[in-house]
């Protein structure tokens, strides 16, 4: 009876190394056998800075450069403006000198593939003796995209309200699969 044990042992140790219909499942891993290492690489961009960007236009327009492809593997996508590399990025809105209007508004619009998936709308109410201007940190545009695999564009686009002049400075795109 021994003898049969000892002699089943190396063939079930060497069973254990092949894998049938040539795929590891799941269920084939020892927990925690996967290292960050071994993970799949995770898909990040950035735009180009926009520069010194301004418009008054009435409608949604693509502001310069803030435009970013990325190829996924079927993770959530975050999607946020920030400061170019040794740049100080805003984006704000002012309002024409002479203008009496009280209040300053402009509306931003996140576009996947040409369609809005996310509208952002930014005023401030003018008091007496205030400026008419208001800039605004980058960070106040961030959106997670919760998409399959697959290759999609981002786009920023603004428009402004009558007398209003938007502008964007020194910011990129990024796009980073989570």
């Amino acid at each position: 009876m021994m003898k049969i044990l000892l002699l089943l042992f190396p063939v079930c140790a060497y069973a254990s190394w092949i894998v049938v219909g040539g795929q590891v499942t799941t269920a084939d891993i020892a927990a925690n056998a996967v290292t960050q290492a071994k993970r799949a690489a995770l898909g990040q961009q950035v735009s180009s800075s926009c520069g010194t960007f301004t418009t008054t236009s009435g409608s949604l327009t693509n502001v310069t450069n803030l435009s970013v492809t990325i190829t996924t593997t079927g993770r959530p996508v975050q999607l946020a403006l920030q400061a170019a590399s040794g740049t100080t990025g805003l984006f704000g809105g002012v309002q024409s000198a002479g203008s009496e209007q009280t209040v300053i508004a402009f509306t931003t619009a996140l576009l996947r593939a040409g369609s809005a998936i996310a509208t952002y709308r930014f005023d401030m109410e003018l008091g007496q003796g205030y400026g008419r201007e208001f800039d605004i940190s980058p960070a106040a545009m961030n959106y997670i995209d919760v998409v399959g695999a697959g290759t999609y564009t981002y786009t920023i686009q603004v428009a402004c309200d009558s007398s209003v002049t938007a502008h964007f400075n020194n910011l990129v795109l990024v796009a980073y699969e989570l």
